[in-house]
């Protein structure tokens, strides 16, 4: 599967058609940005996430979480349950 629809200039975040419904992922994995910032909020660290998901890399975790914060107040139609 392609890095279709890389979002706002965060070469890492993709959203792909199909993929988890749409919702933002990183590198067109099937981990969603949500979950990353999720697990963050619940205070797992970044090395505990690193470990669990061996295919993320630091930087995958740092853009998730900016692309967060660039994001939250401007796709109400991704839905607030959904997104990212």
């Amino acid at each position: 599967m392609g890095r279709r629809g890389t979002h706002d200039g965060f070469d890492r975040i993709t959203l792909v058609p199909g993929l988890m419904s749409g919702r933002p992922t990183i590198r067109g994995m099937r981990i969603t940005v949500r979950m990353i910032v999720g697990q963050i909020d619940a205070g797992v660290s970044m090395e505990t996430l690193l470990d669990d998901y061996p295919h993320l890399e630091r930087e995958d975790i740092e853009q998730a979480l900016r692309f967060w914060q660039a994001n939250v107040n401007k796709h109400a139609d991704w839905g607030d349950h959904d997104w990212p």
